[in-house]
């Protein structure tokens, strides 16, 4: 037996290795992919029922995680609106698909008027929030950011939160994969899920 036929066993199980690899790991084409995929940070806050939350109760789906406010004038409604297409346009496999709004302003977004205002939008939405502190170190996590208008002495209008208005993506086993800037085609973002969500069904 030659030397090249005793590496050609080692070499077809390098190439099934890697190609399983890749089939783990859709292309997200559209988006800013984590070269380092790890366990998304966690999110400990409160729903908007006064039940504490962790990434752990939407294990088996895929998350889309945004930090936005009920009083935003532009950025969350088109997000949100955005999402609602989204899910829409893919039907039943909706149902593996969990939406997170992480509302950034506690103190007018009670319980009450997030669950109201994510109502609007779709139903079925998860709505957190939690104290400021709590709140900082999250969307630290994320790599985001959220200051009010005081915070940053600006001489926007008063009330305005200013705000990262990028979506997360947190795969099915709770990985960080990629976020979506605000002005990334729908069409595109609907592209990259679905096929995220095609990968998915097929390791399963």
């Amino acid at each position: 037996m030659s030397q090249r036929d005793l590496h050609r066993p080692l070499l077809l199980a390098f190439v099934a290795l890697s190609l399983a690899g890749c089939q783990s790991q859709p292309a997200l084409q559209h988006g800013t992919v984590y070269q380092s995929v790890a366990q998304a940070p966690p999110l400990s806050l409160e729903t908007t029922d006064g039940s504490s939350f962790s990434l752990e109760q939407v294990r088996g789906k895929t998350a889309l995680v945004y930090f936005g406010y009920t009083h935003c004038p532009d950025f969350c409604p088109a997000t949100l609106a955005t999402l609602d297409w989204m899910l829409d346009q893919i039907g039943d496999r909706s149902d593996h698909v969990q939406v997170v709004f992480v509302s950034v302003d506690p103190e007018r977004d009670t319980p009450e008027v997030l669950q109201r205002y994510l109502d609007a939008f779709r139903p079925g939405i998860i709505g957190l929030t939690g104290d400021l502190a709590t709140l900082k170190e999250t969307v630290e996590g994320y790599g985001a950011f959220a200051s009010t208008t005081h915070e940053l002495h600006t001489e926007v209008e008063p009330g305005v939160v200013v705000h990262s208005t990028r979506l997360f993506v947190i795969d099915a086993d709770g990985r960080l994969l990629a976020n979506y800037a605000f002005d990334v085609d729908r069409q595109d973002l609907l592209d990259d899920l679905s096929g995220l969500l095609a990968a998915t069904a097929g390791s399963s």
